[in-house]
C-alpha cells in the first residue's frame, strides 16, 4: 500500500533515491478539507472567519515539510533551496 507524504505520492521513489521517509504525513486531512472549502467559499469574509483554521492547517505543516525536505533537495542540486522561514522563505501565503 502506498502512503501519501506531503503532496506527493512517493511509492518507491524514496528507496530508489536513498531517502528515508517520515513516519507520518506532514499534511493532515484538515488541510485538504480547508482547501476544498476555500475553493467553494473563495471570498474575504469566509477567509477572515476561518483564518485560525488556515494558520493551523496550512503554514505550520507546510513549513515542517519544507524544513524536512530541504536536505534531500540540496542533494539533488545546490540551486534548489528549501527555506523554512515563515516570512521570505519557500512558502508563499494565500
Amino acid at each position: 500500500m502506498r502512503r501519501y507524504y506531503g503532496l506527493v505520492r512517493f511509492g518507491n521513489l524514496g528507496s530508489v533515491l536513498g531517502w528515508q521517509m517520515a513516519d507520518s504525513a506532514f499534511f493532515r486531512p484538515e488541510l485538504f478539507q480547508f482547501l476544498r472549502q476555500l475553493r467553494r467559499h473563495n471570498d474575504r469574509d469566509w477567509f477572515a472567519k476561518n483564518k485560525a483554521r488556515y494558520h493551523e492547517a496550512v503554514p505550520e505543516p507546510a513549513l515542517l515539510f519544507i524544513g524536512s525536505f530541504g536536505p534531500h533537495l540540496a542533494k539533488i542540486s545546490p540551486f534548489f533551496v528549501a527555506d523554512p522561514r515563515p516570512a521570505r522563505g519557500s512558502l508563499f501565503q494565500i
